[in-house]
Formats: structure tokens, sequence, C-alpha cells
């Protein structure tokens, strides 16, 4: 893979990366450990936060999401497509959690093992998701892993088109950029997640391990899809986002998703 190494980096982060329970329960607010943002946003330049999976959110979610709001640290958020429900109902969901406040970064469909093992149910989530939300291509992005996106290829051209409109974060465990696969269909991934690094204590996190991503490009290409973080555009700490009375293609300017239909490959 050509990669851009700007020195740009994004951790993804989710509920093991906090302490909430104990012996398998819920422990009270004031005895859980969540992630310390204001020490993350001294070792990257953005998180995106697991936003749930299946018919749930993550449970760390909420205050993970409000604390990197407080903290400045530009957001993104993702969502594990399980393969027990349908995308659309996931979509549908997903959009429910976040709609009020959906972050600077962009919104991905994480598609791994656990995920469907067909198409149909990838694209009804990615086009639910943006018919719901209004958002543009570069902020809806698709996570995977070469191997199993290639078991799952789409064979029809229209197909292949229509997904490779939308980013691709790419799952690769190497220090070597160029032994990254990338499916054919895409001609770059922006975002590679390099290893599961030993430095959670440092970025404040309550695990030993975090996942850790670098940008494939300039600090100007990564704001296309990561805004100026919350709290510094001198707007009183508040960053424009679409509401129920303001549209995302009014903040920002797009007209929805454009669904072009396909035949399972």
């Amino acid at each position: 893979m050509e990669f851009n190494n700007t020195g740009i980096k994004v951790y993804d982060v989710s509920r093991y990366q906090t302490v909430m329970y104990e012996n398998g329960k819920l422990l009270p607010l004031e005895k859980q450990k969540h992630i310390d943002f204001y020490k993350m946003k001294t070792k990257c330049d953005a998180v995106v936060l697991k936003c749930g999976q299946r018919n749930y959110k993550d449970p760390a979610f909420d205050i993970g999401w409000n604390n990197a709001k407080e903290a400045g640290l530009p957001r993104g958020s993702y969502w594990f497509c399980d393969k027990n429900e349908s995308g659309k109902s996931q979509a549908t969901l997903y959009w429910s959690y976040i709609k009020h406040d959906i972050g600077e970064g962009i919104l991905a469909a994480d598609f791994e093992q656990g995920s469907w093992e067909n198409w149909n149910e990838l694209y009804n989530f990615i086009s639910e998701l943006q018919q719901l939300s209004g958002l543009p291509d570069e902020k809806i992005a698709v996570y995977t892993g070469y191997y199993y996106f290639m078991e799952n290829y789409p064979l029809k051209p229209e197909s292949q088109k229509w997904f490779s409109k939308y980013p691709l974060w790419i799952a690769s465990y190497t220090n070597d950029p160029s032994r990254v696969l990338i499916p054919p269909l895409w001609k770059k991934s922006f975002l590679w997640q390099y290893n599961t690094v030993v430095e959670g204590l440092e970025a404040g996190v309550h695990s030993l391990e975090i996942d850790a991503n670098y940008f494939n490009g300039t600090r100007e290409e990564f704001r296309k899809y990561f805004s100026e973080a919350p709290n510094s555009n001198g707007n009183d700490g508040q960053v424009e986002t679409p509401t129920e009375n303001k549209s995302a293609s009014e903040v920002y300017g797009v007209y929805g998703s454009e669904r072009i239909k396909y035949k399972e490959a």
C-alpha cells in the first residue's frame, strides 16, 4: 500500500478500555473507571469510539462520547455489524444513538469476523445510514481486513463501484506499509489500523493495549474526515452538527444518499 505517514495518529476504543464491570456485574458509577481523554489528546489526533453492535449500545459510549468532546478531541464512531441482526435495523439504531451529536469525524461500518457473510446486508446498513443522516460519502467509512473482505468480494462492477466511493479503513498488523494489502476496488486506505499497541496507560485508558491507527495523508486531507476539535472554534465551545431542526444536508451541503441498486454478486 502506498502510504504517506505524516504522523497523524488515531485510537479506536470501546468499553474494554474502561473498568465498568466486576465479576460480570455493572459497578456503581462512582467505582467505574473511564478513559482520560485529556491524557489521550496528548498522544493522538482523534479517537473513534464504538457506538454499539447488534441491538445494543456499547455501555461506555455515552460517557466516552461526552468526555472526549469536553477534552476537545475530534470524535468518530463505529458500529460492529453483527450477523444476527439486519443491516437496516442496525443502521437505524446506530443513527438513533448519535443523531443529536454526530461528532466531528467519520461514522464507520465495522465489517469483519462475526459480521454478515454477504454484501447485501452491508449495503443495506450503509445505504440506510446515509439516507437517515444525509452525510457525504467521505464521512461514512468501511472498516475491514483484506482477507475477510475478499471472502465476500462483490464480483459485479456496479456493486464494486457503489462500495468504492466510501473510504476504506484497513486493519493490517504490520510495521511495514508496503506489506499492507487492500481490496482491489479501493485505490487507497485513508486509515490504517497497524497494531494493538502496549501504550494504553500512556493513552489514558484502563487496558494495557489499545488499537492504534495511522492516517494516510496530510493534515489538510485529514480534515476531510475529521473536522476541527470540539471547543476549538470560538463558538462558545459548540461545533455545528445536524439536529432535529437542521439536517446534515444543510450543515454539510450534501443531498443524502444516492441509492445505486445492485444484485448480489
